[in-house]
């Protein structure tokens, strides 16, 4: 489920649908990792971690998720605080992962409304075309290069992340160009393939991305209107 909400992208850690009960020690991992469970492994799982790890709950890097029931552990408190107490804190644990305070407020606005649905796969695709509408907004113009070689070269990744319109953007792109998790979508998105097993996920996201993508520096006053106005609506 939380792998499927970063299409195009692929989570390039260690991924497990389904953890066997007798192999439930593998969650002691000090990798990143996404791994499921059954619900009657969570208190064991809970004590295997705090044992192996040693820190309190306030203190782990670990955090798991009844995805049926919604039950976060350690708890979120956002339905103690005011509406604009939430924002903030989004803000604040975005920027600890590294992105910026209009990167985390754009995906928050992308995503209201979607929640609400009842039917569970609208909600699916519902999320993935707003996600996919994120990412447009953030990387998109990445296809200005026409190979994968080319682009993570030092020299254009340094030159990807300053072409986008928005500063704060930007900042991002310098570090998320050095990703494993970048670095692998350019070079499937590249190769036919080996995309060829996510060929609806790319072409879906391709259409997206054209529409989405931030304009780059060019000669002329449309273009430069383009990127002005993509500044102000983004």
């Amino acid at each position: 489920m939380f792998s499927r909400l970063l299409l195009p992208l692929e989570w390039p850690h260690t991924l497990i649908p389904i953890i066997p009960d007798t192999l439930i020690d593998l969650c002691q991992n000090p990798t990143p990792y996404l791994c499921g469970t059954m619900r009657h492994n969570l208190h064991k799982l809970t004590r295997i971690m705090r044992a192996s790890f040693d820190v309190t709950a306030e203190e782990e890097d670990i955090t798991l998720v009844d995805a049926d029931l919604g039950i976060f552990s350690p708890p979120l408190e956002f339905n103690k605080i005011s509406k604009n107490e939430r924002l903030n804190k989004l803000i604040e644990y975005g920027r600890e992962i590294g992105f910026s305070k209009k990167m985390v407020i754009d995906l928050v606005k992308f995503l209201q409304g979607v929640f609400p649905c009842r039917n569970a796969e609208e909600a699916s695709n519902k999320i993935q075309k707003r996600i996919m509408t994120w990412y447009a907004k953030t990387f998109g113009h990445y296809r200005k290069w026409t190979c994968a070689t080319s682009l993570l070269s030092a020299k254009n990744k340094k030159i990807f992340a300053k072409s986008h319109p928005v500063h704060e953007t930007r900042e991002f792109l310098h570090w998320f160009s050095e990703s494993g998790i970048f670095q692998n979508y350019v070079y499937e998105s590249f190769d036919k393939k080996k995309r060829h097993d996510h060929d609806s996920v790319y072409e879906r996201f391709e259409k997206i991305r054209k529409k989405h993508s931030p304009p780059l520096k060019a000669p002329g006053a449309k273009n430069s209107a383009r990127r002005m106005l993509f500044k102000m609506w983004n």
